[in-house]
């Protein structure tokens, strides 16, 4: 006889198990959902969402070996962050999360041992969140391992705190002085400021973007508002208080996406100059950004101590230490990170603005590429890295470089930077230990076999 068990969340969403020979299926009933209509936009049948580029720097995996998945369920997932691919075979999950460079949030209906472990050593992969019944199914201890849920909608609510957490401390992107792509962004800012921007920039920005996200409501609503509504002057709220455009520029910025920076010109461009423009200081000052960061990327700043490092895309700071600290400071986050907190010394000379956010208190904005001196780094419970703003550093270099190749065209000289060694293998890509081998095998005769 089929047992049944309905769990409940702190409103009405409902969970319903049935236990049977054959192993355990979950389905959402959507009469107890109070969700909106733009939930059902995107059903999905196969392993893959209908998003086949991905034009935003994080992506949802959920690895659904249950067959858990409703349009109401990948509905909520995609309310909070765009791109959502859905597997069904752990196989090809476990190949295709190693093939992404953008950062993964992963769902599991699996908490097989060997499978999160193999999960939690894939580099790109962020965090990883286990929808199960069994909240003591794992018993290993992994740092990426953020939460096991015994109901979908406190997964979901979770999933949104962590995505917003992980924007605030840990989404840049730091390049140093030596590597090709630190020269790529200052020459390509360069020429930014002294091409003329085609007129239609902004309307085939739109075009891409409404053919994007054609099953998104949500952002379409926002695309159809900033069509009407898109002023040179609001250019910074909008590049960085609204998820269009600003996760469509950060991805572009983060894997220095030359198609996609040239579809966002006009807005980098009038952000740039409304920083000219409205960075009037006669003194200096002192910023500070809160951070989590790997201990490599920890490891890179003290190699580079001297040296000059910019980050990619605009990079954003706060006036209140407090603030900054209170980031690094929260907990619930993966234990692995180091907590860092950067101590920027600007003087009058350094163009930067202040802006009021929707959600958080005001934030300081330098410009693309601005770069920095790396003065000392201090380790601790709390690491610091104290920087000092010399945007004109990046410039000269710019310039030194464009004098060693003269004849070449910006172009030429833009395509050589962007041109990337062969990729190294990661440990993680090796192949499967023997017991995730054997789970993989058996999963793929039958999902519905798996119940753990």
């Amino acid at each position: 006889m089929n047992q049944q068990r309905t769990l409940r969340g702190r409103s009405n969403l409902a969970t319903t198990m049935n236990d049977n020979n054959d192993g355990q299926i979950m389905s959402a009933s959507a009469s107890f959902i109070p969700l909106n209509e733009e939930m059902f936009a995107s059903t999905i049948q196969s392993n893959y969402s209908d998003i086949q580029i991905n034009r935003e720097s994080i992506i949802f995996i959920w690895l659904d070996l249950k067959i858990l998945s409703t349009s109401i369920f990948i509905g909520a997932l995609r309310a909070i962050n765009h791109t959502v691919r859905t597997y069904t075979d752990v196989l090809t999950c476990l190949n295709e999360s190693k093939t992404f460079k953008e950062k993964i949030f992963f769902i599991s209906s699996s908490s097989n041992e060997e499978l999160i472990a193999a999960m939690n050593n894939i580099d790109n992969i962020e965090a990883i969140f286990v929808l199960h019944s069994d909240i003591n199914s794992i018993k290993g201890n992994y740092h990426k391992l953020l939460g096991i849920f015994t109901q979908q909608e406190e997964l979901i609510r979770i999933l949104k705190e962590t995505l917003d957490k992980f924007q605030q401390i840990q989404l840049e992107r730091f390049i140093f002085e030596q590597d090709n792509i630190f020269l790529w962004l200052q020459l390509w800012k360069e020429e930014l400021t002294n091409r003329k921007i085609p007129t239609n920039n902004k309307s085939d920005f739109v075009e891409m973007a409404r053919d994007y996200y054609r099953s998104n409501p949500r952002r379409i609503r926002i695309i159809d508002e900033f069509d009407r509504t898109y002023r040179p002057k609001e250019t910074l709220h909008w590049c960085v208080d609204k998820p269009f455009p600003s996760y469509l520029l950060q991805h572009a910025f983060i894997f220095c996406q030359p198609e996609e920076l040239n579809f966002c010109r006009f807005l980098i461009a009038d952000a740039s100059r409304l920083i000219q423009q409205q960075s009037k200081r006669t003194g200096s000052l002192q910023l500070y950004r809160g951070m989590k960061l790997p201990s490599k990327l920890l490891e890179s700043f003290e190699m580079h101590t001297g040296k000059i490092m910019c980050a990619c895309g605009f990079f954003t700071c706060t006036k209140s230490r407090t603030i900054a600290l209170e980031l690094v400071s929260s907990s619930g986050y993966r234990s692995d990170l180091s907590s860092v907190l950067f101590k920027i010394d600007c003087d009058a000379s350094v163009k930067l603005v202040e802006v009021s956010t929707e959600n958080r208190s005001s934030i300081v904005i330098f410009d693309v590429g601005t770069t920095f001196h790396i003065i000392y780094i201090n380790r601790g419970t709390t690491s610091i890295i104290k920087l000092k703003a010399v945007p004109d550093e990046g410039k000269k270099m710019a310039r030194e470089y464009k004098d060693n190749h003269k004849g070449e065209t910006i172009k030429t000289m833009l395509d050589q930077l962007l041109t990337s060694p062969k990729q190294r293998l990661s440990p993680s890509s090796k192949q499967s230990s023997s017991p995730l081998s054997e789970f993989i095998h058996s999963s793929s005769l039958s999902s519905q076999n798996i119940d753990r």
